[in-house]
C-alpha cells in the first residue's frame, strides 16, 4: 500500500473524518505543517487546484452554445467537462 499522495511506502496512518490516510514520511510532515489544526477539507482545498472552467469539450470540441442549440451533447465527456456551463 502506498502513500495517498505520492505512492511511496506508508510511514504513518492519519485518522480523518472520512477514514484513514496512509502517508509517507515526507507527505506526513507536509500534512502536519499545512494542517496546523485546520479542518481536513480546508487542507485538501489548499493542495487541490480549483476546478477549471472549460469553454469547449477537450474530447469532441462541443461548446455550451452548441449544446443549448441542438439539445445534444457531443460525447460522453461533455457531461464531465461542461457540467453547469450549458
Amino acid at each position: 500500500m502506498g502513500c495517498a499522495y505520492c505512492t511511496s511506502p506508508v510511514w504513518a496512518s492519519v485518522r480523518t473524518g472520512i477514514g484513514v490516510l496512509g502517508l509517507c514520511e515526507a507527505c506526513f510532515g507536509v500534512w502536519e505543517r499545512r494542517r496546523g489544526g485546520a479542518p481536513l477539507q480546508k487542507w485538501i482545498r489548499e493542495i487541490k487546484p480549483p476546478a477549471r472552467a472549460y469553454t469547449a469539450c477537450p474530447s469532441c470540441g462541443a461548446t455550451p452554445d452548441q449544446i443549448r442549440q441542438t439539445g445534444l451533447y457531443g460525447c460522453c465527456f461533455c457531461y464531465v467537462f461542461l457540467r453547469g456551463s450549458e
